[in-house]
């Protein structure tokens, strides 16, 4: 994913704005937050009995974790645009 310029001037009444919009933004990564570490977990024992991960944990973990990244560029002003909820493309097993 390519990275854009930095802005040569932010607008203040933009950036306040952009934390109201940001509240549904919070609200997802609080539900994210509670739902990938219980990923991780079954993740793990899956790993530990049957030495190999699951398509559908991989693709939890991978998908929460990246809009948690998003989020956080977005929430601190790195990115213009909001974050996608799927931008994933999901890991079919082989």
């Amino acid at each position: 994913m390519p990275v854009d310029p930095p802005p040569e001037q932010l607008s203040r009444w933009k950036t306040g704005f952009r934390f109201i919009v940001g509240i549904p933004v919070l609200f997802m990564l609080y539900l994210i937050g509670s739902v990938w570490p219980l990923a991780a977990v079954v993740a793990w024992f899956h790993i530990v009995f049957t030495g190999r991960n699951a398509a559908g944990t991989h693709n939890v973990l991978s998908w929460g974790l990246a809009y948690q990244v998003r989020a956080t560029a977005y929430l601190l002003l790195l990115t213009d645009s909001l974050p996608p909820i799927s931008e994933q493309e999901p890991v079919t097993s082989a």
